[in-house]
């Protein structure tokens, strides 16, 4: 048996274990490139998940703070109702007691002769000073024979909830149809002026305050012929 050959399985062996050795490298470098591999992806995968959460949390906050926002405005509307709803049930109350002192004074007016209506109706008013709050339209014609329709277009405003004492003749100028109050009383003066075009071309004028007129008083000065006048 020659050397080389007894030395063939020798090399055959040591060839094996070299090979081996190189395929254990190569299995643990694999297996260290996994885990590497596999730390960079946990790694990712944590510093994206902490990056959701934080989003998350901050729509959270947004979330919470606009929650906190609606529950201060439906209590303060809670709050604004309330306020509301009792201020309508004084204001009812104040408006039913106007209409019963305005259906008193109507029906005292209606016994007491024309010409002592106006101070029938001070009187009341110094008596009560509530009845302030009515408001009472003078009206005055420069024409007798423009008497029923004034009178008619009383019976219009009291309607609307105004006294209206009744109708007065006076032997002054009127050139146009005015409704005059005092300062502070034009919107309502307005209104008298709107319930009144539909029969009569009017506007509203304020008095100078030498006049002293009352709140809630207006004088009603028709133009004479007003009946026939054209709206």
């Amino acid at each position: 048996m020659s050397p080389a050959v007894a030395s063939d399985p020798i090399d055959l062996l040591e060839r094996i274990q070299k090979q081996d050795g190189q395929n254990r490298r190569r299995a643990i470098l694999a297996a260290w490139s996994s885990v590497g591999l596999a730390t960079v992806m946990l790694a990712s995968l944590v510093v994206g998940a902490r990056a959701q959460l934080a989003g998350i949390a901050g729509e959270r906050d947004q979330v919470q703070k606009k929650l906190d926002a609606l529950r201060e405005s439906e209590k303060t509307a809670k709050e604004n109702l309330k306020n509301l709803n009792t201020e309508l049930t004084t204001k009812r109350a104040e408006l039913a007691e106007v209409q019963s002192q305005r259906v008193s004074l109507t029906q005292t007016l209606g016994q007491v002769p024309q010409a002592q209506r106006r101070t029938a109706i001070e009187q009341q008013v110094k008596q009560d000073p509530r009845a302030s709050q009515l408001r009472r339209a003078y009206l005055h014609i420069a024409d007798k024979k423009d008497r029923g329709w004034a009178e008619a277009m009383g019976r219009k405003l009291e309607l609307a909830g105004i006294v209206v004492p009744g109708v007065e003749f006076v032997q002054d100028h009127i050139p146009e149809t005015t409704v005059r109050y005092s300062r502070g009383d034009q919107a309502q003066a307005d209104q008298i002026v709107e319930l009144l075009k539909a029969s009569v071309k009017a506007r509203s004028s304020e008095l100078p305050a030498k006049y002293k007129i009352r709140p809630n008083v207006f004088e009603v000065w028709f133009a004479p012929g007003s009946r026939n006048l054209p709206p």
